[in-house]
């Protein structure tokens, strides 16, 4: 397996002298379809972000935070994870009671619901 590259053959990494950051759907036109918060409070949240971003902030969600410690499932205590993971994102819970449920069919040899009559 070959190691990752950019076009000129070099390690892919951003340089902070030359990036810029993007602010998924926070175009003026969009903040009104938000209906969770008032649409002068959008607009001042994302004015606070991208002003602590050229103070040269790195911003950082929770979520990030915690698949860098994570790193990996394959570890003792993955079960752990996934309460962790549940709190972040709650709607989490049901994919992991999917994907629970489908080890459940595999490991007791159940036919699919595709399957079924």
């Amino acid at each position: 397996m070959s190691t990752p590259a950019n076009f000129n053959g070099a390690r892919p990494v951003i340089d902070p002298d030359n990036a810029a950051m993007l602010l998924i759907d926070h175009q003026s036109g969009l903040f009104q379809t938000i209906g969770d918060l008032p649409f002068t409070r959008v607009r001042a949240h994302a004015t606070a972000l991208a002003r602590v971003v050229q103070a040269g902030v790195v911003p950082m969600d929770t979520a990030s935070v915690a698949s860098e410690i994570q790193r990996s499932w394959n570890r003792d205590d993955a079960q752990q994870w996934t309460e962790i993971y549940t709190k972040i994102f709650p709607n989490y819970q049901r994919l992991i009671e999917s994907y629970l449920k489908a080890q459940d069919v595999q490991k007791n040899h159940e036919p699919l619901d595709s399957q079924r009559s």
